[in-house]
Order: C-alpha cells, then structure tokens, then sequence
C-alpha cells in the first residue's frame, strides 16, 4: 500500500483503581499517567488530521494496554473491564476514529495478552487483528516478547492460566509502587546480577524472591488472578515460585536459544531480529517490549537489515517507528520518531537499505 508505515508499541494504558481504596494503595501504579493518556490521545488525533507525511498503514505491536500492572492482592481488571474506565474512553474513540481513516493493525504483546481477536473484533471492529506478527514485503513487527525468558507465552512449561512468570512480577512491583510511590530496583537488575553470581538455571526462582523481598512480600503472598471464564482463584508466592522453577530448562531451542531468550529480557532484542533477518527473507525488523527506542543497520551476523525499537509512551519519550518502501527493489527507509508535547515530530535517526 502506498504511504508510510508507523509502527507504535508500549503505551501501557491501565485501568486506574478500580475499585482499589486509597487507604490501601495511596499511590498510582499506573505507567500511563493521566496527562501521558491525554498526551497519546492527541497524537492519535495528530496522526488523523494533521500528520505531515502519506499514510499507508499504521500498525500497533503490543502492550497499548496494560491489565499486568496492578496489585497483586486485589481482584484485576479485565481487559474490557479496563478500557470500559471513563480515562480510557478517549483513547478508545481516538483509537477506532483512527481506523476509520487508515487501515490499522493490532499485534498484540504481553501485558495486553488478552486483547484476542473476539476482543478487538467486539470493540475495534475496523482494526485488522495479527496474533503475532504483522508482515508486508520483507517487514516484519511484532511486539518481541515471544522471545524473552520471563514474559513469552508459557506454552511450552508448566504455567497457572497461560499466565508468564512476568506476569506475576509485573503484579508485585505494581504493589510496591501502589504502597510506596518507590519503583525499587527493576527485575531486570536482579535477572543481570544472578546471572553472574547463581548461573542460569535458578534464575525464575531467585529473580521473583528478589522482587518479593524488595515488596516486603513472602511466600505466603497471595495474587489474585482472574481466569478467562472470569473465576476468581488465589495463587500463592509459594506455588508460583514451585510452579515456574524450570522454565529455563523447559525453554524450546526452536524458538531462540535459551541464552538469547535471557538476553533478550536484558532489553537485548538485535540478536533476535538478526536470527529473524538471516535467512534474507527479512530484511526489516521492528520490535517493541523493551522499552529501549534504537535502530541499527548490519551486523557482525547478519548483512543489509535494518533493526527497529519503537520505544516507550510513559514519560517523555513517546516514540515510534516510520517505514518507507523506496522505489528500488528491497531498499527501505526507517526513521527512528518521536511525538513531542504540543504536536511536533520530531526524527532522531534514521536507516536505510538500498
């Protein structure tokens, strides 16, 4: 299709209390603020009525909902729960005005998981669903979660709901900023240092016990976990840490291998795009998940591909990714963007294949 292709991740739209009483939590743990939600909705605006460039397709991969991040002991919201917030209704006019414009796209990521086809066919029904990847020409997107230890799609190990181990992680450090308005140190930094002091394969256990203990939480912490029928069932520390103990001998090599599948919950996706890139059949490749905003272009591995981040929308940041297929055959321009407060665009880098 003619036009330029953006490509936006990661703007972690949460539901807010509800329900939650103050005196419990007397901080927000939401990542998208309230100003950040008016922010995304006027780029959404933006992007209908005065973006200065041809647009072609604008594809969405991942995490623009967030129903992970809220404490872990009180009843979580549904996803329709979640966009049915008055904060959110905005964003969901603004979302499907968009559609009704542009053809858009929908890859849905971890901490939105449960935005499934019926979901986004029910309440988005003029956006094209993708379950995993968005593919055109030689582009490939997806929101790059799939590839990382703790928070992929628990298909292949033991698993309470089809719920990751990041799942419940996200939930306790929900908690801590709920009580404490302190973020504390992220798993990630747990996940770095045991992997120099423990070895590879404590590492499930030893990172949530961390994020626990940090919590001032124990084995006896209880998570409350809604299942898809919308039963309410409690799940203890203690049997998440027994349940998902194996999870990096469990891991399939098919995927990627289980030392990139670690660092690629480092932020480190390059190396997943290059394995992605190296038969030729793709030449770029766009990810989202790690919050890291980057473009790169060859490596020691992988000839002529370009590797795309499309950033993060909580804070200042609020990036994305713009594609171009030039006039040569397989020669793409991809501009690194980022959406600054009060309506400007503004390029931070920029590749290309000829």
């Amino acid at each position: 299709m003619d036009g330029k292709k953006l490509f936006i991740s990661d703007v972690h739209l949460g539901a807010g209390r509800f329900g939650v009483k103050k005196v419990d939590y007397p901080y927000e743990w939401d990542w998208l603020s309230a100003k950040e939600t008016k922010n995304f909705v006027a780029f959404l605006n933006f992007l209908r009525t005065k973006y200065p460039e041809k647009i072609g397709e604008i594809v969405f991969i991942g995490d623009i909902f967030d129903n992970w991040v809220f404490p872990h002991d009180q009843d979580p919201p549904t996803i329709e729960e979640l966009i049915a917030q008055p904060k959110n209704k905005e964003v969901v006019k603004a979302l499907n005005d968009l559609a009704s414009k542009y053809p858009v796209f929908y890859v849905p990521g971890n901490h939105d998981m449960h935005a499934t086809r019926e979901f986004m066919s029910e309440h988005f029904e003029k956006i094209t669903y993708c379950p995993e990847q968005f593919v055109d020409g030689r582009q490939l997107a997806e929101h790059g979660h799939r590839y990382a230890l703790f928070n992929a799609p628990p298909y292949f190990s033991e698993h309470f709901y089809g719920l990751p181990l990041g799942y419940f992680i996200s939930r306790v450090e929900a908690t801590r900023k709920g009580k404490t308005n302190k973020g504390g140190r992220n798993y990630r930094t747990y996940l770095d240092d045991f992997l120099e002091v423990l070895g590879s394969a404590t590492l499930p256990q030893c990172v949530l016990e961390a994020v626990l203990e940090e919590t001032g939480l124990g084995d006896d912490a209880e998570f409350k976990v809604k299942t898809k029928s919308g039963d309410l069932v409690t799940i203890t520390a203690a049997q998440v840490k027994q349940r998902y103990k194996d999870l990096y001998d469990d891991w399939p090599e098919k995927v990627v291998s289980t030392p990139r599948a670690v660092f690629a919950e480092l932020d480190r996706l390059a190396p997943i795009a290059d394995k992605l890139c190296k038969n030729g059949k793709h030449k770029v490749c766009i990810f989202g998940h790690s919050h890291k905003a980057e473009i790169d272009k060859d490596t020691w591995f992988v000839d002529d591909r370009i590797y795309a981040n499309t950033g993060y929308w909580c804070g200042s940041q609020c990036t994305f990714v713009e594609t171009d297929k030039l006039e040569t055959e397989n020669a793409y321009l991809v501009r690194l963007m980022q959406w600054q407060y009060g309506g400007k665009i503004k390029q931070l880098a920029k590749k290309e294949l000829k």
